[in-house]
């Protein structure tokens, strides 16, 4: 009886063990798309294929312009909406903007510290200021 509580128990468990492992087992954008529109639900403009959108891209592809354009939405409240799989969150352009920031650069808190408090002028002038001596090394594809 024992070999056999035993079997079963590890019978039950490999079979739970499993992760989700395709598109098939999560629910996909389209049909997020639907269902808000057939309920009526509002929400704000997609982050895919906003401008921040397009900053992110120039920001992984080291142009150090993306920086001074992406300071007028440190002080944005405008909202977009994030698919983040199974969450959909509606974030403001300042926040976007601030995380895009820390995800792609490198600042010492010596240099400028980056929180809700930073806005769009401080930010230009430390870049305005820091411009010449910032350096992108070039991405490299990982395998």
């Amino acid at each position: 009886m024992k070999p056999l509580l035993i079997l079963s128990f590890f019978i039950i468990t490999w079979n739970c063990s499993f992760s989700q492992n395709n598109d098939r087992d999560s629910i996909s954008r389209a049909v997020v798309k639907r269902i808000v529109k057939e309920e009526g639900i509002k929400l704000s403009p997609e982050f895919k294929g906003s401008a921040l959108d397009h900053i992110r891209i120039g920001l992984i592809s080291g142009d150090k312009t993306a920086l001074l354009k992406i300071a007028p939405y440190l002080d944005s409240t405008e909202k977009l909406t994030e698919y983040l799989g199974y969450h959909i969150l509606e974030t403001e352009e300042r926040q976007i903007a601030q995380r895009l920031i820390i995800e792609n650069c490198i600042f010492l808190n010596t240099e400028i510290v980056i929180s809700n408090k930073i806005t769009g002028k401080s930010f230009s002038s430390f870049y305005e200021k820091t411009k010449s001596g910032s350096t992108f090394p070039a991405m490299r594809a990982r395998s």
